[in-house]
């Protein structure tokens, strides 16, 4: 995944989770965004999940 994004093949990653602990998948999604953001790669990133609020990072 993360090659794909630093070659450019990826602009947008999405993340589902249905219940359980969020907090790896939350980290996981700001590691990946934080890394693109290194590169100078504009990356969409998108977690979803079974509550009712959404977290999103891009434009």
């Amino acid at each position: 995944m993360i090659q794909d994004i630093e070659g450019g093949y990826s602009t947008a990653w999405r993340s589902w989770l249905p219940g359980g602990w969020l907090l790896p998948l939350c980290e996981l999604a700001l590691m990946t965004d934080g890394r693109a953001y290194d590169i100078n790669v504009e990356l969409d990133t998108t977690v979803i999940t079974g509550r009712t609020a959404r977290w999103r990072s891009g434009p």
